[in-house]
């Protein structure tokens, strides 16, 4: 019998994710999952009809997707511009 007081087992991770997992996981739609993975950016692991996420292949994804802009490539703020009849720095009327 086994003892009520023991630790419950310890839940493995999962190796591989279901298109609804993966989706989830990224937070997007299936719809762009399946963009990502016929653009060959995510790959996919078969098993007869099934089509699985390998749980390291959606981290590298991950990884590979953080990046950003660099400084030289960020747009210049959004400046409104001035009230009619304010007249810019330099300018006449």
């Amino acid at each position: 019998m086994p003892d009520a007081t023991a630790a419950p087992a310890p839940v493995a991770e999962p190796l591989l994710l279901t298109v609804n997992q993966a989706a989830a996981a990224l937070q997007v739609c299936s719809k762009t999952l399946w963009s990502l993975t016929r653009s060959g950016r995510l790959p996919v692991v078969r098993i007869n009809r099934s089509v699985r996420y390998d749980v390291a292949d959606v981290r590298r994804f991950i990884e590979a997707s953080k990046g950003g802009m660099a400084a030289s490539d960020t747009p210049p703020a959004l400046v409104p511009p001035p009230p009619a009849g304010v007249l810019a720095e330099g300018g006449r009327p």
